[in-house]
């Protein structure tokens, strides 16, 4: 995956690992591309696209989820992701997380990595 990241407080690397901070708005854009050829994927092909934040990757409960249509978009290669500052007000350390989608009953994961979450400094008003 690599990433067209606007938002400074978010940092996507080419591995997929993720790192936000606490209580920030979160919001970016994430090109799926094939590793052998580095062409995009088209995502629109898909049914459903789901995203997961665990603790550990055998956690039953997630910590954050970016569902298709709700906290989640895709046009083309590209997925968005957006979560609200106080849906980021959670403990800040090191997540898991992937990416599956499903097409006529098909699921595969996509991609994934760490999801770190940092402290900031600032008190928001």
């Amino acid at each position: 995956m690599a990433c067209n990241d606007s938002n400074i407080s978010t940092i996507v690397t080419a591995k997929g690992d993720i790192t936000c901070k606490r209580g920030d708005t979160f919001q970016v854009a994430i090109k799926v591309t094939y590793d052998d050829d580095d062409s995009d994927v088209d995502l629109s092909v898909y049914d459903d696209i789901l995203m997961e934040v665990k603790t550990e990757v055998d956690a039953s409960v997630s910590i954050l989820e970016f569902k298709l249509g709700v906290s989640l978009s895709v046009s083309g290669a590209t997925i968005t992701l957006a979560k609200t500052a106080s849906d980021m007000e959670i403990e800040a350390t090191t997540y898991v997380y992937d990416i599956q989608t499903w097409e006529a009953g098909v699921i595969t994961t996509i991609g994934g990595g760490s999801f770190l979450v940092i402290n900031d400094v600032t008190d928001t008003p």
